[in-house]
């Protein structure tokens, strides 16, 4: 029986399962009581999901050889498969019993503990695993994942971390690595590791959706459609993945889109909460106030927890007094089950809500609380600032006006870029909104294009971080960044003959973006300090801006960007076109004929009316009031005496 079996076991170990099954029926008619030929042959029938007919051929092997500890491994791996974990475990013991020393059995024994939640029994076999063992990669890798259900990311990283120095090209550990950098804002870390998983195995399910819940995360909605779209492919039945490129399609202002992806998320899921919220959340953007507010409260009438939903209701603007909905929203604040994240969100809305009816003292109150949560969650902004801090002097130490002198007008003279910069809330969507009033201007929003293709091109070339490594370009390298940028402009935007950045993070590259792409126009808008950090304090930011968590380094954020500004200003006379936010609220026509003239485009009657929706752009990105745009502090002012004295220290 020797040859013709290894023939099988060699079948098998090479995946030729129904060839190994053929040879194991083969050896037991001529010899019925070869119980390794019936366990092969039970292995077979498990590799093909037929469960029940490998618990009949397993349990024929251990009549034949009880004591066998691999026979009852095996035994309890396909109980384990078909979710049955407490059969599995007894087999497990019967196995450990006829060896005690058997470190894989330890190691499923700890996984079928975890499917019944019982994490501290878990950890003791999966450890007992390792002692025996501590190369074994499943018990390494389980203890990964169960640190991670028990919320213990230090044990858990050692333990991913561990799995991948044995197998470098463990998708799952790379998946699970990415969401422990995800938890800790290491976005881009976590980007990495999702996409070292992918290149491993294109088809991995979790790593396609998760991926593109993060890039959504950073607003690069066009790069989470691609992989949400990978993701739905692998499963066409997916909620999660149908509503997640639902939500990127309507960020990207494709409502017909938005609309066909929801039909099929209720062909596929039915009529749940999340398909409420996201209908409400495309009447919003489409400026349908009544029924973005109909379709939220649909969704609360089935998951009365939204936080989302109560989001759109306070964004919709339909609170007129202290009525129910408030005491529904503040019952919900106060429930135990909420996440922080969900909290924070939560608190912010409750802000908005309450301002609108004029209680600005419990505004305030939620504002804070707000922010205090934002401080648990991610901590205070000492990245940020240390980041603008350093800035100024080493920018300056590079884009010195010698270096400027040298490269100028040497790089690609495509004049398509507008990039549109300022502070977070200083009135950069509602320029944008103003300027593609005009037919031949695109609205980008937030592109990150250019950012990306500097560090990607300083990483090429081996070189160290902007802006140090700056110093070391030549001309030929400022022309193909801005080739690149324009190619990727032209690539998704095809008539248009200017397209807008409001990009935050552009305000570090002034100098790389007047190097490489000479002709780009540049708008600053500018905003009185004390609006424009009183938003900052009360706005709930999705992504980064620490700084906003507290009045006095919201202060000292905001006058250094304005010092860097002022430096870009200067050192590139004429490049940059400095707007006044409350000049263009008062005086819009007016400010939109300078800005149309700086960008050398002719007036449009077309500028007259209501800005289109472009890619990025929501009606909330409309032209506001004066009213209720400047001043936006003076409701306030009796509990902004720290912001009011912080900026008087910075200025």
């Amino acid at each position: 029986m020797t040859d013709i079996f290894q023939t099988a076991v060699n079948a098998f170990v090479n995946g030729r399962i129904k060839e190994a099954e053929r040879t194991c029926r083969a050896i037991l008619r001529r010899q019925p009581s070869a119980h390794p030929a019936l366990h092969l042959l039970a292995m077979t029938e498990k590799r093909r999901g037929k469960f029940k007919q490998a618990i009949r051929t397993f349990n024929k092997a251990l009549r034949l050889a009880p004591s066998t500890a691999m026979y009852w491994n095996n035994l309890g791996e396909t109980y384990r498969e078909m979710g049955d974990p407490e059969r599995a475990i007894k087999c497990y013991r019967k196995a450990v019993k006829n060896r005690p020393e058997y470190a894989e059995a330890y190691s499923n024994w700890g996984a079928a503990l975890m499917m019944k939640g019982d994490h501290l029994q878990a950890e003791q076999q999966l450890l007992r695993a390792t002692e025996i063992n501590p190369e074994l990669i499943n018990a390494i890798y389980n203890l990964g994942v169960l640190y991670i259900d028990t919320d213990s990311p230090d044990l858990a990283r050692q333990a991913i971390e561990r799995t991948l120095n044995i197998d470098p090209d463990n998708d799952d550990a790379l998946v699970n690595l990415a969401y422990l950098d995800k938890e800790e804002e290491q976005f881009d870390q976590a980007q990495a590791h999702y996409l070292r998983a992918l290149a491993i195995n294109p088809s991995h399910f979790e790593a396609q959706l998760n991926l593109a819940d993060l890039l959504y995360e950073k607003q690069q909605y066009t790069q989470a459609i691609d992989h949400y779209c990978k993701a739905t492919a692998l499963d066409k039945r997916s909620g999660p993945a149908i509503l997640g490129l639902a939500n990127a399609t309507l960020m990207s202002n494709d409502h017909d889109g938005v609309m066909r992806l929801a039909e099929r998320y209720r062909k596929t899921i039915g009529e749940d909460s999340q398909l409420y919220v996201l209908w409400a959340k495309t009447r919003l953007f489409a400026g349908d106030l009544a029924k973005a507010e109909a379709q939220a409260r649909r969704c609360l009438a089935l998951d009365p927890e939204s936080v989302t939903a109560w989001e759109v209701i306070v964004q919709a603007k339909r609170f007129d007094d202290r009525g129910e909905d408030l005491r529904n929203m503040i019952a919900l604040y106060d429930h135990p089950g909420l996440t922080l994240k969900q909290r924070t969100r939560l608190a912010f809305t409750l802000a908005g809500a309450m301002d609108a009816t004029g209680d600005y003292a419990a505004a305030f109150d939620y504002i804070e609380q707000g922010n205090r949560c934002r401080d648990e969650a991610r901590g205070r902004g000492v990245d940020d600032l240390d980041a603008i801090r350093e800035s100024a002097t080493r920018l300056e130490s590079v884009f010195t006006p010698e270096f400027m002198q040298t490269h100028d007008k040497k790089g690609c003279e495509d004049d398509t870029p507008i990039f549109i910069v300022g502070l977070p809330r200083s009135g950069k969507s509602v320029t944008e909104a103003l300027l593609c009033r005009h037919p031949r201007v695109a609205a980008g929003g937030e592109l990150k294009e250019f950012g990306d293709s500097v560090t990607a091109l300083l990483k090429s070339e081996r070189l160290g971080l902007f802006p140090d490594s700056a110093a070391v370009l030549n001309a030929s390298i400022f022309k193909e960044l801005g080739k690149k940028y324009v190619g990727e402009l032209r690539r998704r935007f095809k008539s248009e003959k200017h397209v807008t950045n409001t990009l935050p993070g552009n305000v570090f590259r002034l100098g790389m973006i007047h190097l490489s792409l000479p002709r780009a126009r540049v708008v600053w808008v500018d905003r009185g300090m004390r609006d424009v950090c009183f938003e900052i304090y009360r706005k709930n930011f999705l992504e980064r801006h620490d700084y906003s968590n507290e009045p006095g380094t919201a202060a000292e954020y905001a006058v250094r960007f304005n010092s860097l500004m002022a430096y870009w200003n200067q050192l590139l006379p004429g490049s940059i076109y400095k707007l006044k936010f409350e000049e263009m609220i008062a005086d819009p026509q007016t400010q939109l004929r300078g800005l149309l003239d700086f960008c050398g485009l002719e007036w449009d009657d077309a500028c007259l009316h209501e800005s289109r929706i472009e890619q990025g752009e929501t009606r909330a990105a409309c032209m506001p009031t004066p009213e209720n745009a400047i001043g936006v502090w003076k409701p306030y002012e009796k509990y902004l005496s720290p912001l009011f004295d912080a900026l008087d220290k910075q200025q």
